[in-house]
């Protein structure tokens, strides 16, 4: 398989870009760590090869995030939260045959029961 960057396609995308941003890894230890930023400016020299009118740019995700994945599932478990604390409130659905609160009859209806005379 070749890398994408070979593809006819991305490098089209790339020409066109204005700006690239390169997503990087907060890696586990400081080897992995160089290594991996190694190869990401690696990748960004390419893509300014290809796209030299472009603004590449490394962009790496705050302490505590692994990657843009892991950032994007923290900010939508977030999201999900504040939306659930400020959605309106609703009553529990009743099982049939039972009465909710609201079921009792009016003061007008109640007593004025047909009665035999």
């Amino acid at each position: 398989m070749r890398s994408f960057l070979d593809q006819p396609a991305i490098q089209a995308l790339l020409r066109k870009a204005a700006r690239v941003v390169i997503a990087c890894e907060n890696e586990k230890d400081a080897e992995t760590q160089a290594r991996t930023d190694a190869h990401h400016a690696q990748q960004r020299d390419r893509v300014r090869g290809i796209a030299p009118d472009a603004d590449v740019q490394l962009w790496r995700p705050p302490a505590g995030c692994k990657d843009v994945a892991q950032l994007h599932a923290q900010t939508v478990q977030v999201t999900d939260v504040a939306a659930s604390l400020t959605a309106p409130r609703t009553a529990p659905p009743t099982q049939p045959g039972s009465t909710s609160a609201h079921s009792s009859p009016t003061p007008q209806s109640a007593g004025n029961e047909t009665r035999p005379r």
